[in-house]
């Protein structure tokens, strides 16, 4: 058997807002392990946003924030934390342009105020009126508020999520801290913000994977990619085969090697049985 290993993104990819992960995603990612592929999670989230319904799945490791910390067979083989020093001046120039953001740590998050009123709404349910259920699990999986957070402490951040209601103040800021950070902006605005991450220069999900391949020995000819965004771009022309989600940017659809069906009309099932992974 010519094994190989699979990097998935989450949102949009694995998982739709809305309805969920596809069941026909996880039996083609479990049919493809027990075939004996190896098949990883490579996803923009932290490391503790993971949560339980994904793991529960059953994947061979993690990687997360961009290809900052990677878990393989759940031991965490590498972290590539941001520079202290660089941090602190990135923190005081949003905080100068107005910019709520996201300090994403391996085992928590620390969120502006206005950050943390929006991720609170991608989980509140209409019958938690008072928002204790809320509050509850976005606390379960790490999520703290900024005044909680000490640089002076032991909390290393590998990645930040920015947001702003004004797209122009997200493209300055870019610009900015081009030469200490990647900076990937959103390509499309489904609320009343605009959304971006900032991540180590020499990090990325393609430098995940390789991470990955190397704790195997196994070889880049081996790997596969699917994503949906453009935090995914390098991922999918990095790995040997990659592959665009049918919901995905029309840039990383320009770069794969292979466009599958939508998320919500079976397209990791439809990708595995192009590939005959499954």
């Amino acid at each position: 058997m010519n094994q190989k290993f699979i990097f998935i993104d989450v949102d949009g990819t694995l998982f739709h807002h809305g309805q969920g992960t596809p069941q026909s995603a996880i039996n083609a990612i479990k049919q493809a392990q027990n075939i004996g592929h190896k098949v990883f999670i490579c996803t923009g989230r932290a490391h503790c946003e993971i949560d339980k319904e994904i793991r529960e799945i059953g994947f061979d490791g993690y990687i997360s924030s961009c290809g900052a910390v990677v878990e393989v067979e759940n031991k965490l083989i590498d972290i590539r934390p941001l520079e202290m020093t660089t941090l602190k001046q990135t923190v005081q120039l949003m905080n100068d342009m107005g910019i709520d953001y996201k300090l994403e740590g391996v085992e928590k998050c620390f969120l502006t105020d206005g950050c943390y009123k929006l991720f609170s709404g991608f989980f509140f349910d209409e019958n938690d009126r008072d928002h204790l259920k809320t509050e509850a699990y976005i606390r379960e999986i790490g999520t703290r508020k900024i005044d909680e957070y000490d640089f002076d402490s032991k909390h290393q951040i590998a990645k930040l999520s920015i947001f702003s209601q004004s797209l122009p103040t997200l493209q300055a800021f870019g610009e900015k801290i081009k030469d200490d950070y990647h900076h990937v902006l959103q390509a499309e605005n489904e609320s009343d913000f605009y959304g971006g991450e900032v991540y180590d220069k020499f990090v990325s999900k393609a430098s995940g994977s390789d991470q990955v391949l190397d704790y195997y020995g196994a070889d880049k000819s081996q790997s596969i990619a699917i994503g949906d965004s453009l935090n995914d771009l390098e991922m999918v022309q990095h790995c040997d085969i990659g592959i665009a989600m049918g919901n995905g940017v029309h840039q990383l659809k320009e770069v794969a090697d292979f466009v599958t069906k939508h998320i919500l009309e079976d397209g990791m099932q439809y990708a595995f049985q192009e590939l005959k992974l499954i």
